[in-house]
């Protein structure tokens, strides 16, 4: 069941935007976000951090990231910043890490629209 539950997890990690079944994709009325459950930090080019995409471009933005204890270990408030699985620049184990990201747009004609999304993401090491 472990070896299972890897497989699905470092297949959702290779999901491209357009296939990302198995992580969020959450429509606003100004912009789609596509929100990652897995990464894998390990240098090879592919995957190494996490962070939101979007089909716009967010006006704020700011993302934290607890561990399974309710520390914060990493806090952006850059849309452009991923997170590269690391706590004062020291790698933190493969677990469940909980996400807080909240991302405003403007929306044409309407202002603008703050969007809460919360949820978990796994590292694989």
């Amino acid at each position: 069941m472990r070896i299972l539950l890897m497989l699905l997890a470092l297949v959702c990690a290779t999901m491209s935007l357009h296939q990302a079944t198995a992580a969020s994709i959450h429509e606003t009325l100004a912009c789609k976000v596509y929100i990652p459950n897995v990464f894998s930090p390990n240098d090879d080019g592919i995957n190494d951090e996490f962070k939101p995409l979007f089909d716009c471009t967010p006006s704020d933005f700011e993302m934290k990231i607890f561990n399974r204890w309710g520390k914060m270990v990493y806090q952006s408030k850059s849309a452009d910043e991923g997170w590269t699985g690391k706590e004062k620049n020291k790698d933190l184990p493969s677990d469940l890490y909980a996400y807080y990201i909240k991302i405003t747009f403007q929306d044409e004609g309407q202002g603008t629209t703050s969007e809460i999304f919360s949820g978990e993401v796994s590292i694989l090491r």
